[in-house]
């Protein structure tokens, strides 16, 4: 409820704010943030389109900086959430009426902007300023999920659908501009842990993943990433071990002579153990 009424003040002051400026003519900075679970962010995005609702004659502006200390494709994939949310799930602004701007992506800190822009105000652009890392880093890490009936781990509908795809166009892009480059993916398998009691109670493993599940998913990966016109000699596909509670996989970007990232953890535990 104290969310629900948060939300509503939100929308009041982003209206009453657009009315006192609508007369001066100039971009309306609507909110502006960096880290964010997407939950939070889904709230975010829903207060920027009832500002839009509310504004008569306006374009939407968002603006995206950096994130390089997280992933190297965080930007755009923040970008395909943007896109899939408010252009493919009837959020109610108008592909004309929607510009997302790159600006300075190679920035450690991630940062987005919301604005209206009135009818008629000159949007300035900035510069993307993209270029492939000099030294081996993260492209991103994703929990792997596979949906019922379908072979796909990282997700074929709606925004799964759109940030998996930027995703495997970005690493497409990495490799292109960085020749003899390549990409690591790191598979883990999960394991689940059940407790009960005090710590002299004995904790027992209730599920592990086949080995079987990890390889699957980094063929199915690999194979998703290579159909982008890759050379195979470029993708490297790496069985990683055991992760507490959720499968994973890393994707690393290796320069020429760059560090060849290692799976952490690397161990893989026996079906059933228990201890005291």
């Amino acid at each position: 409820m104290k969310k629900f009424i948060s939300q509503i003040f939100t929308v009041l002051f982003l209206a009453t704010a657009i009315f006192a400026q609508g007369e001066e003519q100039k971009p309306i900075e609507i909110d502006d943030f960096g880290t964010l679970p997407l939950g939070d962010l889904s709230a975010r995005m829903d207060g920027f389109r009832n500002a839009f609702k509310n504004s008569k004659n306006s374009s939407a502006l968002i603006k995206i900086y950096g994130g390089t200390k997280e992933w190297l494709s965080l930007p755009y994939i923040r970008k395909a959430i943007f896109e899939a949310y408010f252009l493919n799930l009837n959020r109610e602004i108008e592909k004309d009426k929607l510009i997302i701007q790159l600006c300075d992506v190679g920035e450690p800190e991630i940062r987005t902007q919301f604005f209206l822009i009135p009818q008629g105000v000159k949007i300035e652009k900035c510069e993307e300023n993209f270029s492939p890392p000099k030294t081996t880093a993260l492209i991103k890490s994703e929990w792997l999920f596979p949906l019922a009936y379908t072979d796909d781990y990282l997700g074929t509908r709606g925004i799964d659908e759109a940030t998996t795809e930027a995703l495997y166009s970005f690493i497409t892009r990495l490799v292109k501009k960085s020749p003899e480059s390549k990409v690591y993916i790191i598979g883990y398998a999960g394991r689940f842990f059940e407790s009960a009691g005090d710590e002299s109670e004995k904790e027992v493993v209730s599920g592990i993943d086949s080995i079987k599940v990890n390889d699957k998913a980094l063929k199915q990966i690999k194979n998703a990433i290579l159909r982008k016109g890759i050379i195979a000699s470029r993708i490297i596909a790496v069985r990683g071990g055991y992760k507490d509670n959720h499968r994973e996989v890393e994707f690393w970007f290796v320069p020429k002579g760059g560090e060849i990232p290692k799976p952490k953890p690397d161990y893989f535990p026996k079906k059933k153990r228990s201890k005291k």
